[in-house]
């Protein structure tokens, strides 16, 4: 006797998650330099097609203005003007020494975070009592909010132009000196 099999068919089996149906290519994510390239190759399409911006300023578009620093401050607000350079120098000896002191930085070929500051140690009293006397005018309309031999001092370090020698910084008050005898200021 010959027994007969026969063979049920299988039910269809749902995909698991994953796993892409029958049919249907799975998505591969392609190298990062294939979406780099693809993002620069758009964005150098798009320079054909966006306009430039401050880019196609000629110096024949710039008109300078010359305004005080409280004139730039507000027409920058008021959107009058795009931009504003404020240059300050006082007292210029200052811009002078600390100048040479880069100089020396420079030439020294040393690096690092330097503090540039004239040599002493003095407070805002005592700073605004040496350029009265200097310029030889009464010291009587200071009026100090605090007992001044207690104000707070300020020392004028400069531990990096130290440690390394590169560069001596003069004592605040020769600076000072040397400042008002430039402005012409200086009793002699």
């Amino acid at each position: 006797m010959a027994e007969t099999v026969t063979a049920e068919p299988k039910p269809e089996q749902a995909p698991t998650p994953g796993e892409p149906e029958k049919g249907k290519k799975k998505f591969k994510m392609p190298n990062t330099y294939v979406i780099l390239f693809g993002v620069i190759c758009l964005i150098a399409v798009l320079t054909w097609f966006v306009p430039g911006g401050a880019y196609d300023l000629t110096e024949d578009d710039i008109k300078p203005q010359y305004l005080s620093f409280g004139d730039s401050a507000e027409n920058l607000q008021d959107g009058k003007i795009d931009a504003a350079f404020v240059v300050a120098g006082a007292p210029t000896t200052a811009v002078t020494t600390l100048a040479a002191c880069i100089v020396a930085l420079i030439e020294s070929e040393e690096y690092g975070l330097f503090h540039a500051a004239d040599r002493g140690v003095t407070s805002r009293y005592d700073f605004a009592r040496e350029v009265l006397r200097l310029a030889g005018l009464s010291e009587s309309c200071l009026v100090p909010e605090s007992d001044p031999a207690a104000a707070r001092t300020v020392r004028l370090a400069n531990l990096m132009l130290t440690m390394t020698g590169i560069f001596t910084m003069p004592a605040w008050q020769d600076d000072l000196r040397t400042y008002l005898a430039a402005q012409d200021l200086l009793v002699r």
